[in-house]
């Protein structure tokens, strides 16, 4: 675990950026500190484009707060249902000194689906990257 990185980090929102346009999604997460990083990605549509649109987004404000000490890839986003419940899956790689990381986060879905998909994106990274 990297234990460099501060312990909390907070989802501020995830959704479809200002304009509404649901071609590009915005995903800011905040720092204890109040330091707040937004990473952007194009989205679509559909709900399996939205939610890697969102994790996408996730990923990339990921980047910018952690810069070169470890590369984040996302592999894959999966709404699932389980115990009556709907859920969001995100599977990621982290490589850091040239060992790699596969973890999976998991998010139930509320009423916003795109906070879910970013949830369940920092849930995994917070598994190696320990975020809060």
């Amino acid at each position: 675990m990297l234990n460099w990185v501060p312990r909390r980090v907070r989802l501020v929102s995830a959704a479809p950026d200002a304009s509404g346009e649901a071609a590009h999604f915005e995903v800011k997460l905040e720092r204890s500190t109040g330091e707040s990083y937004t990473g952007e990605v194009g989205g679509g549509d559909s709900l399996s484009t939205e939610l890697r649109a969102s994790a996408e987004a996730t990923v990339d404000a990921l980047r910018k707060m952690i810069g070169q000490a470890a590369e984040i890839t996302l592999r894959g986003v999966m709404p699932v249902a389980a115990f009556g419940h709907d859920l969001v899956v995100v599977s990621i790689k982290v490589i850091h000194d040239g060992q790699t990381h596969r973890l999976f986060g998991l998010c139930p879905v509320a009423e916003n689906r795109a906070a879910a998909a970013a949830g369940a994106t920092l849930n995994a990274a917070n598994r190696f990257l320990g975020l809060g």
